[in-house]
């Protein structure tokens, strides 16, 4: 009889834990540090029939060493190759730079004249992946909730405009920050790029879609976790602070939230990846985002919340319809790819409204688990022992 308590006592908690265990323990965030197959960036360094052997040579060396740990992927080709036909009467030799979509180049120079070969090819390949502002946008999206990156423009009321907006939707988000189901620290913090500064990142710039010779409007995006850009980019009066709440807030959501992957896995800015920032992260995170194990388990997740989204029915709260409220100031209206509406936010979070109560829920309910599993084990070894 005692035996049998013990069994059916092991087996109640055993389905216990594992209904608490199939619950999200990722949000977006943590999702956005875990790199689930994004294809790199391309650059291409393009040389031709009159480029010296030793430059070729130096290229060749150089590209393979300075893009290591980087999500760009060198290739050296001569413009007489088919895959440099788009740039074959642009002088070489010469860098061009490919987004990861295929759909998008920019050209770069290579080398200097006059200047030594070596210090030259460092130094061009390096902007590449590196700059002051995506050194600091890094540094801040790993430690924070995400980073508001604003570009100003020349009109000095509009920047002061945008930069109060940006300021609102920061100040809500961190005060919302006690209520998410996994909690976040620190809040998200805005960047300044002033248009002086964008003339010196020119290729971050252009990693987020964005042409300085084509507008002068300001520009705001939102980079968070390994450099990843999420949602739409947002341009003049679309920058206010309904809109950037809105992208922002879906940083916190858990990763069965119904969002579309392409949110929770955005673009990445060309970056450096070492195992000094795999490590930080980790610490940070409480796991290891280059683990086997753990993308198998995100992709997992990832699959089973798209699937999810796509049985949702035409009257959803992600319908069009109300979207139209959520980005009521941009040009179109957002579909598949935009964040949930608020009532999906809310059916994300515990339904009280307090999140932090249900971690302590959670917390409990395992403490209890353990204990009531080691109470039946202990059952069943005396139980044993009797039957000896």
């Amino acid at each position: 009889m005692m035996h049998r308590r013990g069994l059916i006592i092991i087996t109640c908690c055993f389905a216990a834990l594992s209904g608490l265990a199939s619950a999200c323990r990722f949000n977006v965030r943590d999702v956005g540090f875990v790199d689930l197959g994004s294809p790199p960036y391309q650059f291409y360094c393009l040389t031709n029939a009159s480029t010296p052997a030793d430059v070729s040579a130096a290229i060749k060396d150089i590209s393979a060493a300075a893009f290591f740990n980087t999500n760009v992927e060198p290739l050296v080709l001569d413009q007489s190759d088919p895959r440099a036909e788009p740039w074959k009467t642009l002088a070489a030799p010469l860098g061009v730079l490919v987004s990861p979509d295929g759909e998008r180049s920019l050209a770069l120079p290579l080398i200097n004249e006059g200047e030594n070969l070596q210090d030259t090819l460092w130094t061009h390949m390096e902007a590449v992946f590196e700059s002051r502002a995506r050194s600091e946008i890094l540094a801040k999206a790993i430690d924070t909730y995400g980073v508001v990156v604003l570009v100003e423009g020349p009109d000095a009321t509009e920047n002061a405009r945008i930069h109060a907006a940006t300021q609102r939707a920061l100040t809500r988000i961190g005060e919302s920050l006690g209520n998410l189901e996994k909690e976040i620290e620190k809040p998200p913090v805005l960047h300044a790029i002033s248009a002086e500064e964008a003339v010196t990142e020119k290729v971050f710039l252009w990693s987020l879609g964005l042409d300085r010779g084509a507008t002068e409007l300001p520009v705001a995006s939102v980079i968070y976790s390994r450099g990843r850009q999420i949602g739409q980019r947002l341009e003049g009066a679309e920058i206010e602070e309904e809109n950037l709440f809105n992208v922002l807030r879906t940083i916190g959501l858990n990763c069965e939230c119904g969002l579309d992957r392409s949110w929770m896995q955005g673009p990445m800015m060309p970056l450096k990846w070492d195992s000094e920032t795999q490590a930080r992260v980790a610490r940070q995170l409480g796991f290891d985002a280059e683990d086997p194990l753990i993308k198998m388990e995100m992709s997992q997740i990832l699959s089973k919340a798209d699937r999810a989204r796509q049985t949702k029915t035409a009257t959803s709260a992600t319908s069009a319809g109300d979207l139209e409220v959520v980005f009521k100031s941009q040009k179109t209206v957002p579909t598949a790819t935009s964040p949930p509406a608020e009532s999906e936010l809310s059916s994300t979070t515990d339904q009280d409204g307090s999140a932090s109560l249900g971690h302590w829920l959670y917390a409990t309910l395992y403490l209890l688990g353990g204990t009531v599993l080691i109470a039946g084990l202990i059952i069943l070894i005396r139980a044993s022992v009797q039957n000896r």
